[in-house]
């Protein structure tokens, strides 16, 4: 039976599973593609922007990144890149910057030459002196970012010696409320002297512009390469090697939109450039050509990105450009689009330039700053690489796990469902086949046991009868015999009407004619069928009935039945008992049952047995080996007609033998209890 369930278990378990895997596989490859296009439609997205800001920032012109411009009506103004605090377009600008072919290094935050200590009357009337020392710090920062932070010795002494901030802010402190700024430096032996620190200083500001012209425009080389290691990738791929390319990569490979140097016209003021218009007499105009490069994207260091361009006058190279910080140009151009997305709670992000790690977005939009890049594991959804300026910069899109909706969770539900009912259905027929099993056992011991318990007293009243039939017997003996003939006629009897009650109760359910009669009537009909049995059989039978007038519900047949059984029952297991006693008691109990008792003083009845005595055909001896005589079928019709009769039975061990208890309701048939 198990062999045979385990097959069709199998059979049926192997084709429910398989559908249920290719049913989630078909959800997985919907939500991966699903998600794969919200990757590719958030590039799309990432990608207008970028565009949108540098084709802004590619169109500022040669003299916007000076201090002073000639704007229209031939009036000398304010360069819009000017303003400060510094404002623009660009995610995270610090500021704009220019080298000039001969290495002089200037912002349009200050006119050119305001590095010097001595600025007197070169500060423009409208700039406060709180505002020129923070444009000055700012120029400064930008500067050493560039610079690399005076990479050399010799550069940061210089840096240290004179600082513009520091003395600036000392002058301003001296005298607040002035419009001219001055600056004295005092020597050891007191005497003020400005000449050779101001010359120093216009060196040293020409090394440092010679210095970042050089880094910036190296062949093939990055200003500086980020700390973080080159990305290893170990993501898995959903598709076969075949289409990878096609579903998981973007424009790695594609050729960026045609960038190319442009010429434009400019003219500029050659008047001193502090002054604010161009209203005076000598006042002159310049018109020249000059041509522009595309902008150039790059790393500075682990904080700041470089964008920048050569810009080529009279043959002559200029670098302008802008200092970007990194962490608000990533957040305004990345991750202001892709963290309020959905694909954010689901996928992480990793933003890499020239194959080094600069940014890690994990699920849920969270910012990562200190993975190591070998840690970048789970399976690829989709990698792009931006277009122009920003070619260099990579996005990698990856998940851990992908949801599969609400159908994803029905198949998985659908699935334990059916593998739970296959279980348990399998395990109920299992159940069912044992219990099969086990009823053709008993049923064989029953056809067995049936025929020993018809065999032997036939065989006796046979032998008898033809005792007494030939006359052999004498006067005494044939009392005897009579007397023999007549018990296990009784047997007989006793043994058909059990299985013919039985019969009927498995074939019409229950067949009782229920009335209401008294404890007195009950107790005088089994005392007629039982006593003489159990004087035959060697015992005494006590007795003890409280209340014989109260009235119950019962099938008297039934009843004297069930009694019958019982004391046949004790008998047999008692036989060997040192007292020979059965008693058969009846008391009211709990108020609405009367209870009848018979009990023997045989050896009991074990515990792990006392639920099972009452199933059908079950025996506590095997049919080969039992000592006593029986059907198994005895205290199962008890357990039958008492149920049937609305009360119940139990069976307990005193010390010694066993007591079993009949319960029959007290009342009428119509329900009323009986007073």
């Amino acid at each position: 039976l198990r062999l045979v369930l385990a097959t069709v278990f199998v059979l049926l378990l192997v084709p429910t599973i398989t559908l249920a895997y290719l049913g989630y596989r078909q959800l997985q490859y919907e939500s991966f593609f699903r998600h794969q296009s919200m990757a590719v439609e958030l590039t799309g997205r990432i990608e207008q922007s970028a565009s949108a800001l540098f084709e802004a920032v590619d169109a500022t012109s040669f003299v916007d990144f000076g201090f002073l411009i000639v704007g229209e009506g031939k009036y000398v103004q304010r360069s819009p890149l000017s303003i400060f605090p510094v404002e623009g377009n660009l995610p995270g600008l610090v500021s704009y910057f220019q080298v000039d072919a001969d290495g002089t290094f200037s912002t349009p935050l200050l006119p050119k030459g305001l590095f010097k200590r001595d600025v007197g009357s070169r500060v423009p009337e409208d700039i406060e002196p709180d505002e020129y020392v923070q444009r000055l710090a700012l120029q400064n920062r930008v500067r050493q970012q560039l610079e690399g932070l005076g990479a050399t010795v010799e550069f940061q002494s210089d840096l240290s010696e004179v600082d513009d901030t520091e003395v600036v802010a000392a002058e301003t402190e001296t005298a607040p409320s002035s419009r001219t700024l001055t600056s004295d430096t005092s020597d050891t032996s007191g005497t003020s002297d400005t000449s050779g620190t101001s010359g120093d200083r216009s060196q040293f500001e020409l090394l440092v512009g010679k210095k970042i012209f050089e880094r910036l425009n190296a062949p093939n080389e990055s200003p500086t390469s980020p700390t973080r290691g080159i990305v290893d990738l170990k993501l898995d791929y959903v598709q076969s090697a075949a289409d990878a390319d096609e579903f998981l990569y973007g424009n790695l490979t594609a050729k960026d939109k045609l960038r190319v140097r442009r010429r434009e016209k400019n003219t500029e003021a050659s008047a001193d450039q502090n002054q604010r218009f161009a209203d005076t007499v000598d006042a002159r105009l310049t018109t020249f050509e000059s041509e522009v490069d595309p902008f150039r994207f790059d790393v500075i260091d682990e904080s700041h990105f470089v964008l920048y361009r050569n810009v080529w006058r009279d043959q002559q190279r200029f670098v302008q450009g802008a200092v970007i910080d990194r962490q608000a140009f990533l957040q305004g151009l990345i991750g202001a689009f892709f963290r309020p997305t959905g694909l954010a709670r689901v996928s992480n992000l990793i933003v890499t330039h020239q194959g080094h790690v600069i940014q890690r977005y994990l699920e849920g939009g969270r910012i990562d700053y200190s993975s190591p890049a070998d840690e970048i594991t789970g399976s690829l959804l989709y990698r792009v690489r931006l277009t122009a300026p920003v070619n260099d910069i990579e996005l990698i899109f990856g998940f851990t796990q992908l949801p599969m909706g609400p159908a994803g969770m029905l198949i998985v539900w659908n699935t334990f469902a059916l593998v739970a009912l296959l279980i348990g259905g399998f395990m109920l027929l299992y159940r069912l086949g044992l219990r099969q099993i086990a009823l053709a056992e008993q049923q064989q011991d029953f056809v067995s046991a049936v025929s020993h318990e018809l065999k032997t007293p036939l065989t006796s009243i046979r032998m008898y009868g033809e005792i007494l039939k030939s006359g052999w017997a004498s006067e005494d003996k044939k009392r005897v015999y009579y007397d023999f003939i007549f018990t296990e006629s009784e047997r007989l009897t006793r043994l058909i009407n059990n299985v013919l009650r039985l019969a009927r109760f498995n074939r019409n359910g229950s067949d009782l004619e229920l009335r209401t009669t008294t404890v007195g009537e009950l107790v005088d009909l089994a005392r007629s069928k039982i006593a003489t049995h159990v004087e035959q059989a060697g015992f005494e039978l006590s007795e003890r009935h409280d209340e014989f007038a109260l009235e119950v519900i019962a099938d008297t047949d039934a009843f004297v039945q069930i009694m019958i059984n019982l004391i046949d029952n004790a008998l047999k297991f008692s036989a060997n008992a040192a007292e020979k006693k059965i008693s058969f008691n009846s008391r009211k109990v709990d108020g609405s049952f009367v209870e009848f008792s018979v009990r023997d003083h045989g050896p009991g009845i074990p515990r792990s047995q006392m639920k099972k005595i009452f199933q059908l055909f079950y025996r506590t001896e095997r049919e080969l080996t039992r000592e006593t005589v029986g059907t198994g079928i005895g205290l199962a019709l008890v357990h039958e007609l008492a149920t049937a009769m609305g009360g119940g039975v139990d069976v307990k061990n005193s010390e010694p033998g066993a007591e079993f208890r009949v319960r029959l309701p007290l009342g009428s048939v119509d329900g009323s209890l009986a007073i």
